[in-house]
């Protein structure tokens, strides 16, 4: 078992300093018990990364977990016991605390485990090696797999066979590609085995829900570079398993626009931007937020809209960023220079106010249904200047129009 030093000086351990942390340790070790961070926050800190999320494993077992925190300054949540997981809350800080185990039995979504002493038996039921790092509070990393070379080449590996371990769980296809879009640095690198292995298996995928499958996919969308991961999932067949008719090219000719017009990142316009034909099907078939289902609702009423781009811009202030994020997946694909200057004319009209007020329309008309389309009329006119004619010459438009 790897042990290797690191400095708790260091930037990237200061999160181990941390009284709550401390704290929490110090309850786990009162009657001899070992405990350790694990995953994510061990990857995240080796490669100078913030750290969020703190899972800690420990051989102290969960009804003992819960016991040793049931007093003042801790909230206790044991919805998860029967797998080995107590949550443990203290300040603004959360802890997901797993006591060591190994499984007896699986079913490709659940699994039957028993708790166990040994942190290399906790180690090797794990799905990746970088995901089977351990550190206790004086930084020191605990590496039984040879996580650690792994996750410093930018490598993702399953721990055994692949098959097997996508068999005891079949989520872990996509938690694969998770782990490549945030963690892989290198398509040519990529694990072979693990990829046939994935393709092999892709079908199993529809007997997880539809939410468990949304979740993962929506990460690996919203993770800064997602594009290596897609691809292998096209290559692999799970993104057509999961979303037919995806096409990687569109994905990736949004992303360099995302990227030119500092379009903020979001799941949801990578996903139309995947197929937009097709987002209407996808809706029906995934349980989205009211927020995502609004924001493709949004984007797709932004693309059928016929005005020019500044009317766009003018129209859609308010939802200024799936403007742009409109632009980019609907409006003109590849053209560069084309874009540049819609994106520019939706900048344009977004800075726009509509030169007349409605004291300007109360000199001619009475609260009305006819003001009403009088406004209607003149922002019509104003529209199709393209937002160039000023309060002056639409003033006398207006008069004009009252002698009709």
């Amino acid at each position: 078992m790897t042990k290797i030093r690191g400095s708790r000086d260091s930037m990237r351990f200061k999160w181990l300093s941390s009284m709550e942390l401390r704290k929490t340790f110090e309850i786990l070790s009162e009657n001899g018990g070992k405990v350790f961070c694990v995953g994510g926050c061990v990857r995240d800190s080796m490669l100078d990364r913030v750290v969020t999320d703190i899972d800690l494993a420990t051989d102290v077992k969960p009804r003992e977990v819960k016991r040793l925190f049931q007093r003042p300054g801790f909230k206790v949540l044991s919805s998860a016991m029967k797998y080995g997981t107590i949550t443990v809350i203290s300040g603004k800080q959360i802890f997901q605390i797993t006591t060591f185990r190994s499984d007896l039995e699986t079913d490709g979504r659940h699994a039957k485990v028993c708790f166990s002493q040994s942190l290399k038996e906790d180690a090797q039921r794990r799905d990746f090696t970088i995901n089977a790092l351990y550190m206790n509070l004086n930084g020191e990393i605990i590496d039984p797999l040879s996580g650690l070379k792994d996750l410093r080449r930018g490598y993702v590996r399953f721990i055994g066979d692949p098959t097997t371990r996508i068999r005891e769980d079949y989520l872990r296809i996509l938690r694969y590609f998770r782990f490549l879009s945030v963690y892989e640095e290198d398509n040519e690198n990529l694990d072979q085995s693990a990829l046939l292995a994935c393709a092999k298996n892709k079908r199993y995928l529809r007997s997880l829900s539809k939410e468990r499958v949304w979740m993962e996919f929506k990460n690996i969308l919203s993770s800064a570079k997602p594009l290596r991961a897609i691809k292998a999932m096209a290559y692999t067949g799970v993104l057509e398993e999961i979303f037919p008719k995806s096409n990687t090219r569109n994905l990736e000719v949004f992303l360099r626009h995302e990227d030119n017009f500092g379009i903020e990142i979001n799941g949801i316009n990578r996903l139309v931007a995947l197929n937009f034909d097709n987002i209407l099907d996808w809706q029906n078939s995934f349980p989205f937020s009211k927020k995502e289902r609004d924001l493709i609702t949004t984007l797709l009423a932004i693309a059928t809209d016929k005005s020019n781009y500044r009317v766009k811009g003018f129209k859609y202030k308010d939802q200024y960023n799936q403007c742009v994020s409109a632009l980019a997946i609907f409006g003109g694909g590849d053209k560069d220079i084309e874009q540049k200057t819609n994106y520019e004319d939706i900048i344009f009209g977004s800075k726009k106010t509509f030169p007349l007020n409605t004291d300007d329309f109360l000199r001619f008309f009475e609260p009305s249904r006819d003001l009403g389309i009088a406004v209607k009329r003149m922002k019509e006119i104003w529209f199709e200047s393209s937002l160039e004619m000023g309060r002056k010459d639409l003033l006398t438009e207006l008069k004009q129009y009252t002698c009709w």
